[in-house]
């Protein structure tokens, strides 16, 4: 059973139902690989996808990820928590994040070379990315910022890199932004921060730069106070995807400023206070 068989199943023995049937959920998701993989394409079935509800947009997520887990031959290891700000909460109309998942081969160690010249509008976000020391059982809600930090290795100072193609913002709602993986491209991490090094990241201040120049400013609290508290989220609300919280799984909990599109290439810096830093140079 493939993976986005898997979540029909486990979506029909969790008791939740979806107002598209297989094939259109297959249809859409096909649009948007085909999207995905070519620059030039032009996405014109935004109303496909647009007002559906998130349960749906996961399964339209699933079936476009499985087709990325066959074409690079990778596993799924990495996980995105997008809208951890009630800035971007109250833009989409919603009172909770939403998920996105990463592929192993879409993971990097800093310091990296890229290029990204096959990409349409490149994005760049500051992050704070976590490591799991082992798998997190799905428990019906119970974790807590204190219960579990048990489950987190390490921490990271990252960047992610989207493409959001270059779609109007304004036609953008929370079934795009689920269906199509919440634009995620790439992400690379720096060094890591054991958690017996540091078990307290709020509040912590953090830039972005390019070819040594700040080109934004932001704060760990921005990611829903704490960036734990998003992988408190994420372990508490993982069921949505019929997936589970793995042992050396990433999670990258949620920009810590606004999100910044970059026109050119060079090197960019990304500086989280009491983490550590992490380089990307666009080719």
């Amino acid at each position: 059973m493939n993976s986005f068989d898997h979540y029909i199943s486990y979506n029909t023995r969790m008791g939740f139902y979806s107002s598209l049937d297989k094939r259109k959920v297959i249809y859409i998701g096909e649009l948007i690989y085909k999207f995905f993989n070519e620059k030039k394409q032009h996405f014109n079935s935004l109303n496909e996808i647009k007002n559906i509800n998130a349960n749906d947009a996961y399964m339209v997520q699933n079936y476009f990820l499985s087709k990325i887990e066959k074409k690079f031959k990778s596993d799924i290891t990495g996980w995105k928590l997008g809208l951890t700000s009630d800035k971007f909460q109250k833009k989409f109309n919603t009172h909770s994040p939403c998920i996105g998942r990463i592929c192993n081969n879409f993971i990097f160690n800093s310091p990296k070379k890229l290029k990204l010249s096959h990409l349409k509008r490149v994005g760049v976000e500051n992050e704070v990315a976590i490591t799991l020391s082992k798998d997190i059982p799905y428990n019906n809600k119970n974790y807590t910022p204190k219960n579990i930090l048990k489950f987190i290795k390490s921490f990271h100072s990252a960047i992610e890199i989207i493409d959001d193609k270059g779609i109007n913002s304004e036609e953008i709602d929370i079934g795009i932004l689920i269906s199509m993986n919440i634009f995620n491209r790439y992400v690379i991490l720096g060094e890591q921060k054991k958690i017996k090094e540091l078990n307290d990241i709020k509040n912590n201040t953090t830039k972005l730069s390019l070819n040594n120049k700040i080109i934004a400013e932001g704060n760990t609290n921005n990611a829903m106070g704490d960036p734990i508290n998003s992988l408190v989220w994420l372990a508490n609300n993982v069921n949505l995807t019929g997936n589970f919280l793995k042992k050396n799984d990433v999670i990258i909990t949620g920009t810590t400023l606004e999100p910044k599109w970059i026109k050119s290439n060079g090197k960019i810096k990304s500086e989280i206070k009491n983490i550590g830093t992490c380089l990307l140079e666009i080719e």
